[in-house]
Order: structure tokens, then C-alpha cells, then sequence
């Protein structure tokens, strides 16, 4: 066929096999949630790192603010 080697064939064979193999396990990892390097954004959901680490920093101010608040005493307890 085309005069071409029986090894020029099977490496031809081998690349085409190869690359379907990769693209059918991309398509696989897509349909798994990976992101493929196209992040689809879901609403409501920081559109960049930046904005996760902001809203992250934010959280944790919250929750040592709550932490640094002196314990409340109830009227009961003082009675």
C-alpha cells in the first residue's frame, strides 16, 4: 500500500490509536466534572481564585470574632 513499509504502517497505526485513545479519555474526564482546562462557572460561585480566597478570609474573620467574644452569662446563672 502507497510502497510503505510494514513498520511505517504500524507506527502510523500505533499514532492513530493512541491519540483516539486520549481524546476519548478526555471526553470521559469532562463527563466526570473535571474541567479540561474550560471552567464552566455555576452560579453563584466565585469566578476566580482571588475571589475564593477573599470570601475564605472573610469566613475566617467571622468565626475568630465569634471565638474572641467573651463567653455570655446568663441572668440565671448570676442568680
Amino acid at each position: 500500500m502507497l510502497g510503505w513499509g510494514e513498520r511505517q504502517l504500524g507506527f502510523l497505526l500505533l499514532l492513530y490509536f493512541i491519540i483516539a485513545l486520549g481524546i476519548r479519555l478526555d471526553d470521559i474526564s469532562r463527563a466526570l466534572g473535571g474541567s479540561g482546562g474550560n471552567p464552566r462557572i455555576v452560579r453563584g460561585e466565585p469566578e476566580s481564585l482571588a475571589a475564593q480566597l477573599r470570601e475564605i478570609r472573610a469566613l475566617l474573620r467571622q468565626i475568630q470574632t465569634s471565638l474572641d467574644k467573651p463567653p455570655r452569662r446568663d441572668d440565671a446563672d448570676e442568680r
